[in-house]
């Protein structure tokens, strides 16, 4: 998305988003024969309405699940009005929730791409597609990871920087064929019929916070699968900025205990964060990016994506 549509989007007040659009989307976002998009949320009422928006404005059918864990606003009443399908976890976990989902999505055996972002997260309307076609894999257990980029953090500089860096790691990552950090905000995990990969996702401890992306990625690999970059700028997704100012993030590179990071999301509670270097495995296969499906018809609620631009 341009800063100008971000900018646009996050200006609305959520509530005004409900009220004024809330009649297209609810036709947009949970259709039986689309693909599944999970989101857990708590307390975000203001960012969720503007999320679904750009997510009704998807080129193929979604089916959007929001699962609310330990909220106290109305996101969850928000979320239902949109039209997406609305679970409540009764474990106050953003870890515990995805998992609540990820069950009840394959409960009837249901087979094909989970696609997974943020409450706070912008798609454009390719998203969905173009990562879903990447992930899709019916014989063995495939992640797939595309970019998200900051706007609207705590500090704008601190934003720009991190997406400086995030754009010059995955340029190597392309040349060199080596996958790029797993984002929540932007992932999607197609188990391929492994019974096994889906319990080793389900058996993620629920505390889980700070890296589950990269466990994520370390036990589909360990059973057996694969991941996939997709850093097409259709799939870039843009995401509230972190609670870091400048200051922090030299702070942040150096926090191996990750004390700093737990100290800013103390609302969580007892959080877990995953030691990735603790973790030794044989490197991922990154597969090649498949031919993306002709898209289906939709009309769009907001204009076509391009590529990511720091404010």
């Amino acid at each position: 998305m341009t800063v100008g549509q971000v900018r646009q989007l996050r200006a609305v007040d959520g509530a005004q988003i409900v009220k004024t659009r809330s009649r297209e989307t609810a036709r947009q976002l949970f259709r039986a024969d689309g693909v599944p998009v999970v989101i857990a949320a708590r307390n975000e009422q203001d960012d969720l309405p503007a999320t679904l928006l750009s997510l009704a404005a998807s080129s193929v059918p979604v089916q959007t699940w929001v699962v609310v864990n330990g909220t106290t606003d109305d996101t969850a009443a928000r979320a239902a009005a949109m039209g997406a399908r609305v679970l409540e976890c009764p474990v106050p976990s953003k870890m515990a929730s995805l998992q609540y989902a990820v069950r009840e999505i394959t409960a009837d055996a249901a087979r094909g791409p989970i696609l997974f972002t943020d409450a706070d997260t912008l798609v454009g309307p390719r998203w969905a597609a173009k990562l879903a076609a990447a992930a899709r894999s019916p014989r063995v257990p495939v992640v797939a990871l595309g970019n998200a980029f900051f706007t609207h953090g705590d500090s704008c500089l601190a934003d720009a920087l991190r997406n400086i860096r995030k754009a010059i790691v995955s340029h190597r990552c392309a040349r060199r064929d080596e996958r790029i950090i797993a984002q929540g905000a932007n992932l999607a995990i197609d188990f391929g019929g492994s019974r096994a990969a889906l319990d080793s996702y389900l058996s993620i401890d629920t505390r889980r916070f700070i890296g589950e992306e990269e466990e994520i990625v370390h036990r589909m690999i360990a059973a057996g699968g694969m991941c996939r970059n997709v850093l097409h700028r259709d799939v870039a997704v843009i995401t509230r900025g972190d609670r870091f100012a400048l200051a922090d993030l030299w702070r942040l590179r150096n926090d191996r205990s990750y004390s700093q990071r737990c100290a800013r999301y103390q609302e969580y509670g007892d959080v877990r964060p995953y030691d990735a270097s603790a973790v030794v495995l044989e490197a991922p296969v990154v597969l090649p990016r498949p031919a993306a499906p002709a898209p289906l018809r939709a009309r769009p609620l907001v204009p076509e994506t391009v590529g990511p631009r720091s404010r």
